[in-house]
């Protein structure tokens, strides 16, 4: 047992109990858990007491290392009773006098356990900017709509890294309600928080966002460039999935417009699988038009995503489908994509017979 434990401070049984840690085996450490479970609330307070309230104090370290071990042991299935026991002390302890350290430990440890009830706890830490990552996490990771709800009404107050926290969450979730609000950084003079709105709105599928990020394609910075595209082809499918297919079609087509002229080869073919993807047969004529291209690059790996259409359309589209197969053959050597191509033709021969 290291010196600078305090678990010797610690009242009996707990001080024993805790000594015990880490136990050599698992049917030891599963007695030494259970054991601290019928300590009840007041010993996790008591456990969280202790643990120190500076990040790294070495006195605290047995403390953590058994509230830690206790709240996976409570957190193993048909083990709810216990689970809603130990989350629900940790809750508590948010509203005592213990430091943003101490409290953030007992965030991630809700992370594991909590759920709907320890929601109001932790969405009371989410006007902290020291706290609100923490908590944040901790709520996402009870995926519930009052969490999510939480969350959303506190980011328009949210500064920094609070407010990149709430709105990473927020797009996580695909949390539409919230696009209004995340809209206001999309030009935000900090990079880590523009890029986190985009990314929000990509998930979101907010097609009034994808004018001012398209504006971005024009940056001289590379990394913003395709952070900008990879927002707007998110948002693109994400309206497809939804059914609006036309929207997700025209955003795909303003960015080859726009791409066009950049000879920026990579974003074009990222932007062609994605309007294969959304629009499904009516893409054909802009694959067509890309494996005419002179260049290479640009030729063979749009074969690739024609192909791919060609094998989803053939049933209902079967003229198309060939159109596109021949196009392919005429336009590449790749031998991988070739006999791909030639076998989706030889089974349309077989099928016409």
């Amino acid at each position: 047992m290291p010196e600078s434990t305090q678990s010797t401070n610690l009242p009996p049984p707990l001080g024993e109990l805790v000594d015990k840690l880490p136990a050599g085996d698992y049917a030891t450490a599963v007695a030494v858990l259970e054991g601290i479970l019928k300590t009840g609330k007041p010993g996790i307070r008591r456990l969280i007491a202790a643990s120190g309230q500076n990040f790294g104090d070495l006195a605290g370290v047995q403390p953590k290392y058994a509230v830690h071990g206790l709240v996976h042991h409570a957190s193993r299935p048909e083990a709810d009773k216990e689970r809603k026991l130990v989350a629900q002390a940790l809750a508590e302890e948010l509203a005592g006098q213990h430091s943003d350290a101490l409290k953030a430990f007992i965030c991630r440890q809700l992370q594991f356990c909590g759920g709907d009830p320890e929601v109001p706890a932790l969405a009371a830490l989410l006007k902290s900017n020291t706290l609100c990552g923490p908590a944040t996490q901790a709520l996402s990771a009870t995926g519930s709509a009052v969490a999510v709800g939480e969350m959303k009404k506190a980011l328009p107050a949210a500064k920094g890294e609070a407010r990149v926290a709430l709105t990473k969450a927020l797009g996580t979730f695909s949390e539409s309600t919230a696009a209004a609000e995340v809209r206001n950084d999309i030009t935000a003079s900090d990079a880590g928080l523009r890029f986190c709105a985009w990314y929000a709105l990509g998930n979101m599928g907010d097609k009034a966002s994808v004018e001012p990020i398209m504006k971005a394609l024009d940056s001289e910075s590379t990394y913003e460039q395709g952070q900008a595209l990879d927002a707007c082809l998110r948002i693109a499918r994400e309206l497809a999935e939804s059914g609006d297919r036309a929207d997700g079609e025209k955003i795909c087509r303003s960015l080859l417009a726009k791409l066009r002229d950049k000879g920026e080869v990579h974003e074009r073919l990222a932007v062609l699988a994605a309007l294969a993807d959304v629009a499904g047969v009516k893409a054909s004529g802009a694959l067509l038009e890309a494996m005419d291209s002179k260049d290479l690059k640009l030729r063979h790996h749009s074969a690739w995503t024609a192909v791919d259409l060609a094998a989803v359309i053939r049933k209902d589209h079967a003229a198309e489908s060939g159109r596109l197969l021949k196009k392919v053959l005429d336009a590449t050597n790749e031998e991988s994509v070739r006999q791909k191509a030639q076998s989706l033709v030889a089974g349309a021969q077989e099928g016409s017979r």
